[in-house]
């Protein structure tokens, strides 16, 4: 152990990383509890709708998260060997498979989202107030597996500046997002809080990986020179 050693650049490297993933941990308590409290407010048929539709909707985000957290050391070898034109096909991969699951479950269950949902509960209400959030959960799912792939791309080639902004923006942004919505819309609102947020952080997120995708690019052209 005495020949270990860390510099405070590698660190840093480290710390700046590992910041954003404990910043987006903390924000996302803070939007579950934002969310339970809104949802108190319509009574318990709403917190009950949110609590079903979110099991259901998290198959197809676990399966994305599976594919994105397991491929960051794919990512991380390959960036860092470097060998870019593995990593770009690792990328591609990853986003058709992400693509796949996410279209195919939304679709499926959107079709048949009243009979499933009807496998949880019979009271009409829940029922009626399920399906719409359940609804708005599955379009926040189609772009959910995304941001994680940025994250995990970001994350495993040390990335830190675009990392800690998709962190903390996911989190940060959804707190005004649902005042305001919860404000002009009621319930609705609430409901949809979610799938805005989502869908404004998956693009900023593309918004970050363009350029990151042009220094992809200039370092394959350095490599093969090399």
């Amino acid at each position: 152990m005495k020949h270990f050693f860390l510099s405070v650049g590698e660190q840093l490297e480290i710390y700046k990383i590992g910041m954003a993933e404990l910043f987006q941990s903390a924000f996302m308590i803070v939007s579950t509890l934002l969310l339970n409290h809104f949802a108190i407010f319509y009574g318990d048929d709403v917190v009950a709708g949110f609590g079903i539709a979110l099991r259901i909707v998290q198959i197809p985000e676990f399966l994305t998260m599976g594919l994105f957290l397991g491929l960051i050391p794919f990512f991380a070898f390959n960036y860092g060997k470097p060998n870019i034109k593995r990593l770009k096909v690792g990328i591609k991969a990853a986003s058709v498979w992400i693509a796949a699951i996410s279209i195919l479950f939304v679709g499926i269950v959107y079709i048949f989202r009243t009979p499933i949902f009807a496998l949880f509960t019979t009271d009409k209400e829940l029922l009626t107030v399920g399906t719409l959030i359940l609804v708005a959960m599955l379009i926040s799912a189609l772009f959910n597996g995304f941001t994680g792939l940025f994250m995990g791309i970001f994350q495993a080639t040390g990335q830190g500046t675009p990392t800690t902004i998709l962190a903390v923006l996911q989190g940060v942004l959804y707190i005004p997002i649902i005042f305001i919505l919860h404000m002009t819309f009621g319930l609705h609102g609430v409901i949809w809080s979610m799938t805005v947020t989502e869908i404004i952080t998956c693009l900023v997120g593309i918004v970050l990986f363009i350029p990151f995708q042009l220094q992809l690019n200039k370092k394959a052209i350095v490599t093969n020179e090399a």
